[in-house]
């Protein structure tokens, strides 16, 4: 597939993922603004926060767990799944439920329990069940004003997600760091533009180097959820198979994994998140790790983020993964929206 017809690209990219990418700078700045304007939940004084969410949902709530993490003066966790764990008690326990389209069982299951439980609650959300079952309950609901498929939203939920957490005081003021952030993505997606030639784009030279490979991609600390979202991506825009990696956990058990079947590891591609704001020593397992795996015989390539903070490095990180997974199902021939596997599945539990 020839990356440079514009033509080609557009036959295939039916519903203009491309523009929802290229969306994502405006998608922060409008759900924190939105975020301003809606209501909070009564209580205030809360010991721990709860982001429940699948898919595109669940990569916001990952996104500012990571973030948050230095800065926010409460535990946040992510949870993946059907109803809450047994310490979610109490309403000192804020629930935060995401879903863009309200329909995923797992998430109205986490809501049902966090009523059971006596959690104070917020939804996050487009419509559909969960904007129901919260408006029947008193809680909270924060549109996300803006259509699209789940993972094509991840703006909206963290940007809504850190707004509620600063207007109920967990956190500082994050709006200076967020301008700049939204900035320097603007600035770094020039590179990135459909009318960039091959020659000139690094989001299709690596999805060029990436086309025909089992990918994987490893990264630390607060870019442990953007190589999810990487993955995540490979697999939805481009239907391929892929695979993510945490340094140092990694470095336990992966690197032995280099040896067998030795007819599928020549066919690798080893992508590794490297960053300044790393621990040292994080910096340097990265490095190593690389040439281990370089002198084994696997593909790899670095790619050291340039963002001027962590917030900075995690969404221009982000976003260069959105535009190389694009150019992949264009790679692939693929229309890069539809999601008919996942779609299949959820039929068949409804039966």
């Amino acid at each position: 597939m020839n990356l440079d017809s514009l033509e080609a690209i557009q036959h295939l990219d039916r519903e203009n993922l491309y523009a929802k990418i290229n969306n994502l700078p405006n998608q922060l700045s409008d759900a924190w603004q939105t975020g301003m304007k809606y209501d909070l939940p009564i209580r205030r004084d809360f010991r721990l926060v709860v982001f429940t969410g699948m898919g595109g949902s669940g990569t916001s709530a990952d996104l500012l767990a990571a973030y948050l993490a230095p800065i926010c003066r409460v535990p946040v966790f992510v949870h993946r799944g059907y109803s809450l764990p047994a310490w979610a008690q109490g309403e000192d326990v804020l629930v935060v439920a995401t879903s863009y389209s309200g329909g995923p069982e797992e998430t109205l299951s986490a809501f049902e329990s966090g009523i059971a439980n006596g959690c104070t609650q917020v939804v996050i959300s487009q419509g559909g069940r969960l904007v129901e079952m919260a408006s029947q309950n008193g809680v909270p609901v924060w549109n996300v004003r803006e259509p699209g498929r789940q993972r094509a939203l991840v703006g909206w939920g963290f940007g809504l997600g850190l707004c509620l957490l600063y207007r109920l005081g967990l956190i500082e003021n994050p709006e200076e760091d967020l301008r700049t952030t939204i900035n320097e993505m603007r600035t770094a997606q020039t590179h990135f533009a459909l009318e960039k030639t091959l020659a000139e784009n690094p989001a299709k030279r690596m999805a060029g180097q990436m086309c025909g490979r089992f990918i994987c991609i490893f990264a630390a600390e607060f870019l442990e959820p953007v190589a999810r979202r990487w993955k995540t991506q490979v697999n939805e825009s481009a239907k391929a198979w892929a695979q993510y990696e945490t340094i140092p956990e990694g470095n336990h058990n992966t690197l032995e994994g280099v040896k067998q079947p030795e007819a599928l590891l020549g066919q690798t591609m080893m992508i590794f998140l490297q960053s300044n704001l790393y621990l040292n020593q994080n910096q340097k397992r990265i490095n190593i790790s690389r040439r281990m795996l370089m002198l084994e015989g696997l593909g790899t390539d670095m790619i050291t983020q340039r963002g001027s903070s962590r917030l900075a490095q995690m969404w221009t990180a982000l976003l260069f993964g959105d535009y190389i997974t694009f150019y992949l199902g264009i790679c692939n021939g693929v229309d890069p929206s539809p999601v008919e596997m996942i779609a299949e599945l959820k039929q068949q539990l409804e039966n």
